[in-house]
């Protein structure tokens, strides 16, 4: 364990050269079948700015692909990145998960590490909260509305014999039920 932190500690330490000029710092297996690589990219210039963590596992032919990045504010190759940070999978998509018997996940805004504000969060039980963080089922709005725009949209509601109905309001605001397909 020493040695391999040794090396790490060394390659860090040589490679600041390179990450002062902007190359990334790699480091993968050369092995097709068992592939590693994780991989460190710095910002080439001001305007283009943003840095990243890269991780590859597989092999060469069936690889999964995640990253961790970052976008300064001054980054102006994609609308919408600019002084965001994100997180990525190029294959089937991404696992958020809290495995602790209590575990939650928590979605804040606002604020510092410390003083942040919980938007939304998911319980141990699946129950979604927004604006609490004790939701009661499995979805509660501590307050605002929920605001269906589209023409012919509603809520969709099962009844006790298993028929849907979406609940919808006429233009004299007028609350009308019409029997759907049940959604899967």
């Amino acid at each position: 364990m020493k040695k391999i932190i040794l090396f790490i500690t060394t390659l860090l330490i040589l490679s600041v050269p390179s990450i002062i000029y902007a190359q990334p710092l790699v480091l993968e297996t050369t092995d097709v079948n068992h592939r590693f690589m994780l991989k460190l990219n710095y910002p080439s210039n001001s305007t283009q700015s943003s840095a990243g963590i890269q991780i590859k596992s597989g092999t060469f032919a069936n690889e999964s692909n995640a990253e961790l990045a970052c976008w300064s504010n001054t980054y102006t190759a994609s609308p919408g990145y600019k002084g965001y940070a994100g997180v990525t999978n190029q294959l089937n998509g991404l696992i958020l998960r809290a495995s602790g018997a209590t575990g939650e996940i928590k979605f804040l805004t606002g604020g510092g590490v410390i003083a942040s504000n919980t938007r939304m969060l998911i319980d141990n039980t699946g129950n979604v909260g927004i604006g609490t963080s004790s939701p009661a089922s499995k979805l509660q709005l501590e307050t605002g509305d929920v605001y269906v725009k589209g023409l012919g949209s509603g809520v969709i509601i099962k009844s006790p014999n298993g028929s849907c109905y979406r609940l919808t309001v006429s233009n004299t605001g007028i609350v009308g039920s019409q029997s759907v397909t049940c959604p899967l």
